[in-house]
């Protein structure tokens, strides 16, 4: 299913450590086994830890420098790295540099569980 920008720009979702824009989901409306976003972190902004009890996720960062703690285990990143997270892993990422990091977050369901540590 085609989207426009302004479709896409209205599903963004504000946090206090930047936003995700949500380009593919159930909710979205336009599929039903994966969803997909491009979120934005403001420097030193942390998405807390956390996991999917439904879903594995995948990372792919465009730009800046990030590390995620994954089951207890510190993994710097920036662009190009890539990351897997297998169903029900503790995870976060917290951008570890001086400007915006922007990343491809990628689930395997179309309506994912996210369940706060």
């Amino acid at each position: 299913m085609n989207r426009t920008a302004s479709e896409i720009e209205s599903t963004r979702e504000d946090f206090p450590w930047g936003s995700i824009i949500w380009l593919a989901s159930q909710n979205v409306g336009n599929t039903k086994g994966v969803t997909m976003g491009r979120m934005s972190m403001s420097p030193g902004g942390e998405n807390g830890m956390h996991h999917h009890p439904d879903c594995e996720e995948c990372i792919y960062v465009l730009s800046g420098d990030i590390e995620h703690t994954v089951d207890g285990r510190a993994i710097r990143q920036s662009a190009g790295d890539f990351l897997a997270v297998p169903v029900g892993v503790q995870h976060g990422t917290k951008n570890i540099g001086n400007s915006q990091a922007e990343l491809m977050i990628a689930f395997s369901s179309g309506n994912r569980e996210f369940v706060p540590a």
